[in-house]
């Protein structure tokens, strides 16, 4: 069952470099205006690396790590509208129809209609729920992998919460 998009799958970025590709090189991070690491940057850094561990526990599953994590916010929140979700997931809607669409057409999830015929609301069906139980063992290897390789696990874990916290997200504009 795939609920990756066609067309969408990254297996040769989530696998990484294969034997004759060379090590990644180091480079220093920018300094825009000759003084300061640009945090945007280091965060959006850290971002793609971490991504890419948990795709590559999730890719056996036929899940990217946004559709794992949209399928557990509909079994914690069943029959949720598109925006509560989004919000839930600190998300845009364009970026959970993308992945919705693909939970969808893999039969992990549904969409009904709620009291208001324009409201759509989702829900994940048994089989998203049996393979999201399937592949949280995937997200706890790639989770106990990132609290191996990097420093401070934990306290980073709080930092990054506190620094999400202190900025405005998609749905605040």
């Amino acid at each position: 069952m795939q609920a990756r998009r066609q067309g969408k799958a990254r297996s040769d970025a989530v696998a990484g470099p294969s034997a004759n590709q060379s090590a990644p090189r180091h480079f220093p991070p920018p300094k825009p205006d000759g003084r300061e690491i640009c945090a945007c940057f280091m965060a959006r850094r850290l971002g793609r690396r971490v991504t890419l561990l948990y795709e590559r526990h999730m890719a056996p599953f036929g899940l990217s790590i946004g559709q794992f994590s949209l399928l557990g916010m509909a079994l914690a929140l069943p029959d949720s509208r598109l925006s509560t979700l989004a919000e839930a997931l600190d998300i845009d809607r364009t970026t959970i129809s993308r992945n919705l669409a693909g939970l969808l057409q893999a039969g992990l999830a549904e969409l009904r209609q709620g009291d208001d015929r324009r409201q759509r609301l989702v829900r994940a069906t048994p089989a998203g729920r049996v393979l999201w139980r399937q592949a949280l063992a995937g997200w706890r290897i790639a989770q106990d992998e990132a609290r191996r390789q990097m420093q401070d696990f934990d306290r980073l874990l709080i930092a990054l919460e506190k620094a999400g916290d202190a900025l405005p997200g998609p749905a605040s504009g």
